[in-house]
Parts: C-alpha cells; sequence; structure tokens
C-alpha cells in the first residue's frame, strides 16, 4: 500500500508528465479538499511522502502546497505537517477554488449567494444604463449578444459572452461591485468544455431576454431596462436552482494557467 493509501484508505492521486506540474498536482490535491476525501483538520502527508507519490521534486510539491495555502485550502506552518482548511477558509474569488467546486458539485451555495447580490443590484444597474446610454456601449452590447448567438451550440465560452454583457452594463453604471462579480464567475466556465444539450431553449429565451434589454436601453427607456433586468435575474436564479442545486459533477477540464 501507497503512502496517500494509509492516510485515505486509497490511492488518491496520479503522478503527472504535463508543463508546470505544481499546477496539475495543487489540482489534484484541491479536488481531493473539495470533494471531502480530505477532510478539514486532516494533515497532508509529508512533502516528502508526497515527492514519491507524485514523482515530482520537493520544489514542485512545495510550490504546489503554497498556492494552496494561499487560496484558504490548506494550512502550513513551520515544522509541522499541513492541514487542511474547512470551507469558510477557501477563497471563493480564486479561479481554481471555484471551478474545482463546481467540477466536485459543491457551487450552489456561492451561486446563490451570486444571484442575491445580481437581484440586489442588477436591476438598478440597468436603469443606470439606460439612463446614461451612449452609442459606443449600444455597439459594445450589440458585438457581446452577436457573441452570444454564435456560441449558443458550441461551448461554455457562450456563458463568458452573458457575463460580458451584464459586465459592460455594470460598467457603463459605474458598479464596479457587480463588474468584479460577473468577471470572477465567468473564471469557473471553460471554452474547452462543451454546453449541455438538453438547456438549448433556455439559451434562446437568455438571448432575447438580452435582446429585450438592449432595445431598451437604447432607447433610453430607464424603467423599462430596470423592468427587464429584474425579471430576468430572477429567472436565472431559477436556473441556478435548477442546474446546481442536486450537487451534479462534472468531468474535470484542467488549465495550467490556473
Amino acid at each position: 500500500m501507497d503512502l496517500l493509501s494509509k492516510h485515505t484508505g486509497g490511492q488518491m492521486f496520479q503522478s503527472v508528465q504535463v508543463q508546470r506540474v505544481h499546477n496539475a498536482i495543487a489540482r489534484q490535491i484541491a479536488r481531493s479538499i473539495v470533494s471531502g476525501a480530505l477532510a478539514p483538520g486532516q494533515q497532508l502527508p509529508s512533502e516528502t511522502e508526497l515527492t514519491g507519490e507524485f514523482g515530482v521534486s520537493r520544489a514542485v510539491v512545495r510550490e504546489a502546497l503554497r498556492s494552496l495555502a494561499q487560496r484558504g485550502l490548506l494550512e502550513q506552518s513551520q515544522g509541522r505537517r499541513t492541514v487542511v482548511l474547512p470551507i469558510e477558509r477557501w477563497d471563493v474569488f480564486d479561479q481554481l477554488v471555484l471551478t474545482t467546486m463546481r467540477e466536485e458539485g459543491k457551487i450552489f451555495p456561492v451561486l446563490q449567494d451570486f444571484s442575491m447580490i445580481r437581484s440586489s443590484l442588477e436591476p438598478h444597474v440597468a436603469f443606470q444604463a439606460a439612463r446614461s446610454v451612449t452609442p459606443e456601449l449600444v455597439a459594445s452590447l450589440e458585438e457581446t449578444l452577436a457573441e452570444m448567438e454564435r456560441l449558443a451550440t458550441r461551448h461554455e465560452g457562450y456563458y463568458l459572452a452573458d457575463l460580458d454583457f451584464h459586465a459592460g452594463l455594470a460598467l457603463a453604471a459605474g458598479s464596479r461591485v457587480i463588474y468584479r462579480l460577473m468577471k470572477v464567475i465567468g473564471t469557473m466556465f471553460s471554452q474547452r468544455r462543451p454546453l449541455p444539450g438538453g438547456a438549448h431553449e433556455e439559451r434562446i429565451r437568455a438571448i432575447a431576454e438580452h435582446r429585450a434589454m438592449l432595445v431598451a436601453i437604447a432607447a433610453g427607456d430607464a424603467v423599462e431596462a430596470e423592468r427587464l433586468m429584474k425579471d430576468h435575474v430572477a429567472w436565472a436564479a431559477e436556473g441556478v436552482y435548477e442546474m446546481y442545486s442536486g450537487g451534479g459533477k462534472l468531468t474535470p477540464v484542467d488549465d495550467d494557467s490556473v
């Protein structure tokens, strides 16, 4: 039995042969933490043991552990074993954390919070964007909407375009909070992941609702833009519940940039 089997009851990690191997190792350990295979308070094997398990140098293991500690997944202390931290300590604005939580079916509470923030702020954002509309804003939103239409049957770049539409409104309305949140949530999605086939009708509806908001904003109709956004965000929150509350897992899509 290998060293990690002693700690977890079975082979947990696989050796890796990729560039920037510390990222690949960090992703494997992060998945084990987020999934619960490594529990809060549990000690990780020593650096020497991890070096043998992954088949890499100690420097690579140290870099992987350091990056996870920076993200709040691990706690490192001089002269002591590295310890797994509880979810309350995780940096849920970090790309690796968000992506791993989504892949492990643990993202719903984060998206639920996101939906509440959107419902509180985005109708006002749409109102303000319509009041201060410019030809440049309309052109930018038209371009983003065209990208949504182009990607509606392809890959998760569609979700990135959707979030960019809302981020563009937020920027025009001066809402740095919403703008930043849209960009953060977008890090969960990957253009390497295909869209779910059964959700095509929902995407068609979403595009139509974005089109209606764009028309209202372009016309400077702030009240109508606010109403449309309120309805859209409420519908989107229902979609979040349907898609993520069940805790379904996704096949990991690795990205060496995280």
